[in-house]
């Protein structure tokens, strides 16, 4: 209810255009959804755009496995999450 609260006064249709979604899958990878774009890109780190900030996933043998406008799997030793 209180989700629905919030979206409703933002007044937006759907809340996977609003707020990103980060899956951790262990320390094998990582997928963001509803990212704006990539804004750094390393084997030790990967930096997307998100609204109101940016996530940035650290590790080592970091690689895009698949990639979109909107969503990317992140694979390779992930050993930490920040968003910022």
């Amino acid at each position: 209810m209180f989700l629905s609260e919030i979206i409703s006064r933002m007044g937006v249709d759907n809340v996977e255009y609003v707020f990103p979604k980060i899956t951790v899958l262990g320390k094998l990878g990582v997928t963001v959804e509803g990212h704006r774009g990539l804004q750094y890109f390393s084997p030790t780190e990967i930096k997307f755009k998100i609204r109101g900030g940016s996530v940035t996933v650290s590790g080592e043998s970091l690689k895009l496995s698949e990639v979109s406008a909107t969503e990317a799997v992140v694979s390779g030793e992930v050993t930490q999450v920040t968003y910022a």
